[in-house]
């Protein structure tokens, strides 16, 4: 169990914290290389989150053809492509290039992990493994800003640091997922819904911060059932799409432009502005409890509770915060706000469509990287166009919009005293073969 947990996170951390976002903690040093404008910058990041979603369309079917182990592997092989394509990239266009296939990682191995995890690790230890690995992205983002600091202006460095490291990852990943193991599969009464156990719902993502769409204890399929054809199908209610889309729209000012407000609005030094993306890391693992406030306080509430952090943030960030302290406040808030709001997209899925849980989980998450992808380039043509205070502007109101995006209290199935959801066979039923 432990060379697979310490490999996860490990691949995680590299293709979430440095292939994906890690390029908005150099926005400043890649405006100079290349000389562009805002826009463009948003644009590039905008194709890494549409790496994200591309991947997420198509690992369904490639973790059931070629299995977790080649599909965990190959999400590792990519964020090295990513991350060494963004420290060889000669113009902007190659950038982009890198972005998207560094962004394309994380749609890869998470779900891929989730899929290992289901099938060799015995029941009782799943939830504390999943929740370890996907502490991953955190601890990449923490990770980053140590290499950030050390080769300073020279940011092509840190990159192939990052691919370095990268490579490393995989081939621990590829060794841990070497053998498969005989763990037996839980019988549909064992199965456990990540809306009534805390433990289950932490297959987050950041988005982000925290994994994103990556299946669950809770789902007796571990893959992620999503196709060209079923991401598009009304699978989820309008409030969780409006809600899911808004998140991405504005998490995306932060992680494009978050430490170019700081320094640009706040006056503040490049070393708070980094270091700024180390609390970001930080708050995103005080925000790891999102299946616990769900089941203590009901998701409306919990919501809220993570919507509230999340739009402060913002506003705080757009008002150029002056000091380092109130700036380290509002980063860790937005990390904070991002993991809580990302985890209890997977128990708002599951209450959704308990009889499709992880096409629904899925689903939420490819709306949300359609939000980051574009909410990104719109933060760009708002900074260059109005300023960055507006695009932050922009998406606070974004954030105040997806709070107002509420379940409806009729359908609540987050109360502990409710059963779990019954769920569906490996196969879910109208699914077929186009999974």
């Amino acid at each position: 169990m432990r060379e697979l947990v310490a490999a996860g996170a490990g691949l995680i951390a590299v293709t979430y914290g440095l292939a994906r976002f890690a390029l908005g903690l150099f926005v400043p040093e890649l405006q100079a290389a290349f000389d562009v404008t805002a826009t463009v910058i948003g644009v590039v990041m905008g194709a890494s989150f549409a790496g994200y979603l591309t991947a997420l369309l198509a690992v369904g079917r490639l973790v059931g053809r070629l299995g977790a182990r080649t599909v965990a592997v190959g999400g590792g092989l990519a964020a090295v492509a990513g991350t060494a394509g963004v420290a060889a990239a000669p113009v902007a266009v190659a950038l982009g290039v890198a972005a998207f296939v560094g962004g394309a990682s994380t749609g890869l191995a998470s779900p891929a992990l989730a899929s290992a995890v289901e099938h060799r690790l015995a029941v009782a230890v799943r939830p504390a493994a999943q929740t370890v690995i996907n502490a991953g992205t955190s601890l990449g983002l923490i990770a980053a800003v140590p290499v950030a600091l050390t080769v300073a202006a020279a940011w092509r460095t840190a990159w192939w640091v990052f691919a370095g490291v990268a490579l490393l990852a995989t081939a621990s990943v590829a060794v841990a997922l070497r053998a498969p193991s005989r763990a037996p599969r839980p019988d549909r009464g064992a199965a456990r819904s990540p809306a009534t156990d805390p433990a289950a719902s932490r297959h987050t993502g950041a988005g982000g911060a925290g994994r994103a769409g990556t299946g669950s204890t809770a789902l007796d399929d571990p893959f992620v059932p999503v196709t060209a054809g079923t991401a598009h199908r009304h699978v989820l209610s309008p409030a969780l799409v409006a809600a899911a889309a808004l998140l991405g729209v504005a998490s995306a000012a932060f992680w494009s432009f978050g430490r170019e407000a700081l320094e640009t609005l706040g006056s503040l030094s490049p070393l708070v502005g980094r270091t700024a993306w180390m609390a970001a890391g930080v708050g995103g693992l005080a925000g790891a409890g999102a299946g616990s406030l769900s089941v203590r306080y009901g998701l409306r509430t919990a919501l809220l509770i993570g919507w509230t952090p999340l739009a402060a943030s913002l506003a705080w960030l757009g008002s150029g915060p002056s000091s380092p302290v109130p700036a380290y406040a509002a980063a860790g808030a937005f990390g904070a706000g991002y993991m809580v709001l990302t985890g209890l997209l997977i128990v708002w899925s599951v209450r959704d469509r308990p009889d499709r849980p992880a096409t629904a989980v899925a689903a939420a998450f490819a709306i949300l990287a359609i939000g980051q992808s574009a909410g990104a380039p719109l933060a760009g043509a708002l900074t260059d166009q109005a300023g960055l205070a507006w695009a932050f502007a922009v998406a606070t109101f974004a954030a105040l919009g997806g709070a107002l995006a509420l379940p409806s209290r009729a359908k609540r199935r987050d109360s502990p005293s409710e059963p779990a959801p019954r769920l569906p066979a490996a196969r879910e039923e109208g699914e077929g073969d186009d999974r």
